[in-house]
């Protein structure tokens, strides 16, 4: 991949879901994940609408790290929503 040649040392993967952080057009979603979980060996973050209701999926679909904005600052139990996220990637990688 041309980004690894460039230097890259991670990369985001998505947008997976709408969020209101950022509006796109387009969300590649959880195939997109899969098929660059399977295409690198860089640290790769699901990035677009990361939430507690959709962890399960994303980690289903080869997701181990993620970057979440929307979930925890809008929440009304912030640490609740981490800890959660948390728990969900915790025990996929034992």
């Amino acid at each position: 991949m041309q980004l690894i040649l460039d230097g890259a040392n991670y990369i985001g993967v998505g947008p997976t879901f709408p969020s209101d952080t950022k509006k796109f057009a387009e969300f590649p979603g959880l195939d997109f994940v899969t098929q660059v979980m399977h295409e690198t060996t860089l640290p790769a973050f699901v990035i677009g609408g990361v939430s507690p209701e959709n962890i399960e999926r994303i980690i289903a679909a080869g997701g181990l790290r993620v970057a979440v904005g929307q979930a925890i600052c809008q929440s009304s139990e912030p640490r609740r929503t981490v800890e959660k996220l948390f728990l969900a990637l915790a025990q996929s990688a034992s």
